[in-house]
This record gives C-alpha cells, structure tokens and sequence, in this order.
C-alpha cells in the first residue's frame, strides 16, 4: 500500500515538474523548484510574460470547498510580475488578479476567500463565504515585506502597501497605506 501512496506522490510530481518546465519555457518565466503549485485546472492559472517566483512558495488554486454557487478559483497575472520568497497566496474560492508590473516581497499572504462560519455545521466542512472573495492588485504595485491582504480587497495601480500591513479594504490608485489595518500614509509623488 505505500509502495502504491509512493508512486501515486512521484507521478503527481512529475506532471507538476512537466508542467512548471513547459510554462517557464513558453512564458520566459521562472518559477524555482522549492515553490508548490497547487491547482486542480492549470487552464485556472493564466500568467504573462517573464514572470517570477522565488523560493518557497506556496500558490493554491483549488476548489475543494467550491459549492454550485460559489465562483470558480482562478489566478490570472500579467507580465512582468515578481514574486518573492516564503509567500502563502491561496487563490482557492476566489479568483486573484495581478497586473503588468507588479512587485510581491517575502512572507506576503494573499487570501482570497473565507470559509462561512454558520453555527449549523463545523467550519471545516462549510463552503467559502462568497460575500467577500477574490484580491484584485493593479499594474505597478509594490506589496511590502510581510503583508496580509485580505478577501473582497482592490488594490490600485501604482499603489504601495507598507511592510507588516494588514489591508482589509480596497487601496486607491498611486497611494502608499501602512498600519494593522492598512491606513492611508500619503500619495506617492
């Protein structure tokens, strides 16, 4: 039986490898072998071109909660766009959009859904909250060192988020916010 758990493992491994090196090659991406990509549809997973991913990643597009009413889990990035290391974006129950040009440090959390939290059944076993899904983030926007951003949030073009901030309500274009939650500091000039 684990000698079945072991290939089982080897060959979902080898299909994701296939398709990393297949997408690097196509998009002049790259995307580093420590990071998990995790996805039920690769078609939910549309990137542009020369885009990055550091090192220990983790990027979930799925839709083990997905009831008929929900959305459909999607990520769709532009080109240009970096991703840093030690990132947790979790794409699952919303659709995460990213623009052309986009910068995301280390340690950033991106969630794009909640689960529901009625008392009628565990939490565990609910399907995501679908008043508040999905991250939208503009084109030129640099997401600091160790930033939250929370679901049904918008990020606008040419925005910065501050390191250690917690957004939890949409950001104007080309402003900078800072603070737990996320406050306006100032325009950027």
């Amino acid at each position: 039986m684990y000698i079945i758990f072991l290939v089982r493992h080897f060959l979902t491994w080898l299909k994701r490898l296939y398709y990393i090196l297949k997408f690097q090659s196509k998009n002049r991406s790259y995307i580093h072998s420590s990071s998990f990509i995790k996805y039920d549809n690769l078609e939910d997973i549309i990137v542009g071109r020369n885009f990055t991913v550091g090192y220990n990643n983790l990027i979930l597009c799925t839709n083990e909660h997905a009831k008929s009413l929900n959305p459909r889990s999607a990520i769709v990035i532009g080109n240009n766009v970096s991703i840093g290391e030690f990132n947790n974006i979790r794409a699952s129950g919303g659709t995460l959009k990213i623009g052309d040009n986009s910068l995301i440090s280390q340690y950033v959390n991106i969630i794009c859904s909640n689960h529901s939290i009625a008392l009628d059944k565990p939490i565990r076993d609910q399907a995501w909250d679908i008043r508040k899904t999905g991250v939208t983030i503009g084109n030129d926007v640099w997401i600091g060192c160790g930033v939250t951003i929370l679901p049904g949030v918008s990020i606008g073009n040419g925005a910065i988020v501050a390191a250690g901030s917690v957004v939890t309500k949409d950001v104007m274009n080309y402003t900078i916010v800072s603070g737990i939650p996320a406050k306006f500091l100032k325009n950027r000039n």
